[in-house]
């Protein structure tokens, strides 16, 4: 609910709300540690609502669990997902793997007109993964 529902910045006192994100995809990353099958279950439906689609994507990348890769790979055939292309470059590439690997090649042919940073990205990720 926290996720959906970020408190106010005057609640969460001193700290940012980039912090307050960072902080909560940190405890989400330890809760999903302990069981990554279970809390992908628990949370892929939080992938199609925008205010949380950014912190679990950094989550489960995060967790490097192959299982992950499934949960990610459906997310390209959103149109919407441009804001969030290079957290899903950067979360397959932490999971890494043939699998990972696979995908980012589906991003790149997806988004081979779009803009420099994406292809940038995305060749970061390639040559890092060999």
């Amino acid at each position: 609910d926290i996720l959906i529902n970020p408190p106010e910045t005057e609640a969460i006192g001193c700290i940012s709300a980039e912090d307050f994100e960072y902080e909560l995809m940190e405890a989400l990353t330890a809760i999903g540690q302990r069981d990554a099958l279970n809390f992908f279950k628990k949370v892929e439906m939080l992938l199609y609502l925008n205010q949380a689609r950014p912190v679990i994507i950094d989550v489960i990348g995060g967790l490097r669990h192959q299982e992950g890769i499934a949960i990610l790979e459906p997310l390209l055939e959103k149109e919407q997902l441009s804001d969030e292309i290079i957290r899903l470059l950067d979360a397959l590439s932490e999971i890494g793997g043939l699998n990972s690997r696979r995908v980012i090649e589906k991003i790149k042919a997806k988004y081979s007109n779009r803009s420099r940073e994406v292809m940038q990205e995305i060749e970061i990720c390639l040559t890092n993964m060999k």
